[in-house]
């Protein structure tokens, strides 16, 4: 009986860590004059995760 409370409490804290997520979002401008940039690649460093940017510049991963 107590071994079926261990696993279903392991069960749970390690579904916490599944659930855990971020969300990175932004907007790509040149430098000079400051305006958005649309259809710009963003990619995380050493990740295969990427998008490109919207007309405005913006960007969500």
């Amino acid at each position: 009986m107590k071994s079926n409370y261990l696993l279903i409490l392991f069960l749970f804290l390690s579904s916490l860590g599944f659930a855990q997520g971020y969300d990175i979002g932004g907007v790509v401008k040149e430098a000079g004059s400051g305006l958005p940039i649309p259809g710009v690649n963003v990619q995380v460093k050493n990740s295969t995760m990427g998008t490109a940017t919207d007309m405005d510049g913006r960007f969500s991963l």
